[in-house]
């Protein structure tokens, strides 16, 4: 009889030590992927942010240049040529690159951009569709592959991005 009383008394710790690892070993492992799903959310709002704000300084250097252009074709329509010769420009530049050229721009429409919360650049493209423009500016995601290309305005697999739509 004292010996079944042992034996219950060790199951019963031993039960009591079993559910006890068991616990913690759950909570750990809640916390873990817990903490890890935080950061991944944190770190998806931070580069949603920093695309939106890409996105908005995007637009206005488009808007800077679209002002320069403007103010270029107006200065050359008002240029008056000296003695009959043609305007001038650098000997070894041709007219058509200068800056001050209507045709010039250095902002292409597509390329990349600043870096996200993943040590990669930010890709963008400009959209000129039914008298408004859109930009997309989206980051290649944790997996740092750029799954979007084919699939925009809509991000593919962890791609994460924002759409910019000028009236």
């Amino acid at each position: 009889m004292n010996h079944a009383k042992q034996n219950s008394a060790f199951e019963k710790k031993s039960m009591d030590v079993i559910v006890s690892l068991v616990g913690i070993f759950v909570l750990v492992l809640f916390s873990v992927l817990f903490v890890q799903k935080v950061v991944y959310i944190d770190e998806t709002n931070a580069t949603k942010k920093q695309a939106l704000i890409l996105a908005y300084q995007l637009w206005q250097i488009q808007l800077n240049i679209d002002q320069s252009k403007k103010n270029n074709d107006s200065k050359m329509e008002k240029s008056v040529p000296i003695a009959g010769s043609p305007k001038r420009g650098l000997a070894s530049v041709e007219a058509e690159t200068l800056s001050t050229s209507p045709n010039y721009s250095p902002f292409k429409n597509i390329g990349e951009i600043g870096e996200d919360e993943w040590s990669m650049p930010f890709h963008y493209l400009l959209r000129n569709e039914n008298n408004h423009t859109k930009i997309l500016v989206w980051s290649s995601g944790i997996n740092k592959l750029n799954d979007s290309s084919n699939t925009l305005p809509q991000f593919g697999s962890d791609d994460i991005g924002e759409v910019l739509i000028i009236h």
